[in-house]
């Protein structure tokens, strides 16, 4: 009980850091979006807090501009303090903005940064998210690092994926050599950004499978971790991120995580498997899916 209270105070401590950093707001968008112009949808459970994860595929500190590499959709039950992630296939077909414009989900954070992003996703999946988190993935590195590594279960080829694709020049710790054919090791920063890249293997949705396997392995690590621990790690990681989610709003969801100690989080993909087909004639490789059912399988997941 006296470690669970200290994790809880040093959550909230850096949960409190984390609420004084501004919104990304000095980037000049050719679609802006208003923040009261979200296209929130009206009448979803409010049991269930839905946040936006965005995570930018850049060296760059500059969170606001470029294209989203990732998005996932982070629903927390502030009853039983359960986790589900839904990841969105950023080459997902979609209409955005207010003039008809057809372009791949992961432009809109280009074109109208964080809350065109929102914006999108609400109105194609009938979703109601206000609030995000945005992530620089080149931090990965470091912030696993602050964790002291994460384990990650192996499936055949991502060993020697690994080994061939780390690059020394991120994260703090040193690189090992994970034993080929391994089906389990704990990853330093930069193996596990190297994880988190993946795609050669199969494709993107493989790719962002991985990812939530990775964030959940940080999450189960970040639940054992001392006092100590979650402020480096929370240090860490504040250099990596811009969110919009105000103070009350944080201390309240980390409170219910913390005190309901749900350790499993349940995880989507959208579109699922056999619900989308590719189409690259033009040039461009999109993902062609039913948003109908995709909203249709979204809101069962979240909202069971």
């Amino acid at each position: 009980m006296k470690a669970r209270f200290l994790r809880a105070v040093a959550l909230l401590t850096a949960l409190l850091l984390a609420a004084l950093l501004p919104a990304a707001t000095s980037a000049q968008y050719s679609m802006p979006v208003a923040d009261g112009d979200l296209s929130v949808t009206q009448g979803l459970d409010e049991r269930y807090t839905n946040i936006l994860l965005i995570g930018t595929d850049t060296r760059s500190d500059d969170l606001a501009s470029g294209r989203s590499d990732t998005m996932m959709i982070c629903s927390i039950d502030q009853q039983s303090g359960e986790i589900k992630l839904t990841s969105l296939a950023r080459d997902l077909w979609v209409e955005m903005g207010d003039n008809g414009h057809m372009n791949k989900l992961n432009a809109a954070h280009t074109f109208g940064g964080p809350n065109l992003v929102m914006q999108t996703i609400n109105r194609r999946f009938d979703m109601n998210i206000s609030q995000y988190i945005s992530i620089n993935f080149y931090g990965v590195a470091d912030i696993v690092d602050a964790l002291g590594g994460v384990t990650i279960a192996l499936e055949k080829g991502e060993a020697s994926t690994i080994n061939n694709t780390t690059e020394p020049g991120y994260g703090t710790a040193e690189i090992k050599k994970i034993p080929s054919g391994a089906t389990s090791a704990t990853l330093c920063g930069a193996q596990a950004l190297a994880y988190a890249r993946i795609r050669k293997l199969d494709n993107d949705f493989g790719r962002t499978s991985r990812q939530r396997k990775l964030l959940t392995a940080m999450f189960k690590k970040i639940r054992s971790c001392s006092m100590e621990e979650m402020l480096a790690f929370m240090t860490t990681a504040l250099g990596y991120v811009e969110t919009n989610i105000e103070l009350l709003d944080m201390m309240n969801l980390a409170m219910a995580i913390l005190q309901n100690g749900v350790d499993d989080i349940s995880t989507l993909s959208i579109p699922s498997e056999g619900h989308y087909r590719y189409e690259s004639g033009d040039g461009t490789s999109k993902v062609i899916a039913d948003l109908e059912q995709c909203t249709q399988e979204l809101h069962e997941f979240i909202y069971n």
